[in-house]
């Protein structure tokens, strides 16, 4: 078996029209493609995208494909099990229908083994219907330690593109993907890849890596369920623990905090069904004790 020097993994799911572009965007990168391997999960996909990457992997011996298991489906599961089968030392997540600029993995590779930090994030560019939108924090360049990490936690919208990571950190440090949830269900991952990032962080905010696609049939696009809901206060307790075990200040708490209810109230209130805004705020009373918690963080 080849070892690679990255592993860029992406999930499939239905986006047959835009796997062209994002395959050419990774071939194309001024990093020699020969040392990258491409991991396509399919996600059970019910259009032609199976037969795009299938001829992708014949064409090219550094791209393989897998498939979800029948038990499990949604980007998590998809990312775990390229994660398991990466044989790249760097890992890189690249969505389906987003594009990676040319010169983006020699830039983030060239930073991460210069500086011998766990991770290194870009920012992006946003493509949407009303043009291209380039994404900053205003932080420029900075290396964070591990003690000093308040601005990476509201940096990049907390997802795990835009971000290569040492394959043997996330390995040592048993960091996966929630497979429950198939919504924000990289909140946790992002975040806990950041808190445990014992050699350090480098943020690019000067850097637009990728190029982020904005769809109207996107998951980013999904109704708020009550699930949603479920899924912020799991989030919320989950990063609260981690966050104190890592011995992060109180504002940084409070920041991440704040970020995570404020993310599910654009959810809500985005949602195009009077009915599901009623039942999320129904299905949130059960969380009363978890809110007053919360609110005494803010005080």
């Amino acid at each position: 078996m080849k070892d690679y020097k990255i592993s860029v993994i992406t999930p499939v799911y239905n986006t047959e029209k835009y796997l062209e572009e994002t395959f050419e965007s990774v071939k194309n990168q001024t990093f020699n493609f020969e040392d990258i391997e491409m991991i396509f999960i399919d996600d059970k996909s019910t259009d032609s995208s199976r037969d795009i990457i299938e001829r992708f992997s014949e064409e090219f011996e550094n791209v393989k494909v897998y498939e979800t298991p029948k038990d499990k489906k949604g980007p998590g599961s998809a990312r775990n099990l390229g994660l398991k089968n990466a044989n790249g030392e760097y890992i890189i997540f690249l969505d389906s229908d987003d594009i990676m600029v040319p010169e983006y993995v020699e830039t983030i590779y060239n930073e991460i083994t210069q500086n011998d930090v766990d991770l290194v994030k870009s920012t992006f560019t946003m493509n949407t219907d009303k043009g291209i939108m380039p994404i900053s924090a205003g932080i420029g360049r900075r290396k964070l330690s591990h003690d000093d990490l308040s601005d990476a936690m509201v940096f990049n919208f907390f997802e795990p593109w835009c971000t290569i990571y040492k394959k043997s950190y996330l390995l040592d440090e048993n960091i996966r993907f929630i497979e429950k949830f198939n919504i924000h269900e990289s909140f946790v991952f992002a975040i806990e890849t950041i808190a445990k990032a014992k050699n350090g962080i480098i943020l690019l905010d000067d850097f637009h890596g990728q190029i982020w696609r904005i769809r109207s049939d996107g998951t980013h696009n999904t109704p708020i369920k009550e699930v949603d809901f479920e899924y912020t206060m799991h989030c919320l307790s989950t990063v609260l623990i981690l966050m104190l075990e890592q011995n992060q200040p109180l504002e940084c708490i409070r920041r991440i905090s704040r970020f995570i209810l404020s993310t599910w109230c654009y959810d809500l209130f985005i949602s195009p069904e009077p009915d599901e805004i009623i039942n999320a705020f129904t299905f949130a009373k059960g969380f009363k004790s978890s809110n007053e918690a919360i609110n005494d963080l803010f005080d």
